[in-house]
């Protein structure tokens, strides 16, 4: 956009940035996996996980 000589908005870098999202999976048997995802939200995180075929248990932000 800075190329069309419009400003970027203020709050575009924060947008963009990366989020560590820790996402808990439980098999049947009762045992727990946990995996490490960047993402940029909650809903491109889900999108990351999509198609796996164990159960999602939570999903939370990690904060740095």
């Amino acid at each position: 956009m800075r190329d069309a000589g419009i400003a970027d908005s203020p709050g575009r870098a924060e947008a963009c940035k990366m989020q560590r999202f820790e996402a808990t999976f439980r098999e049947k048997s009762g045992w727990e996996h946990v995996e490490i995802i960047d993402a940029m939200s909650y809903h491109g995180a889900l999108k990351k996980l999509k198609g796996r075929s164990k159960t999602l248990y939570s999903l939370c932000i990690i904060n740095d």
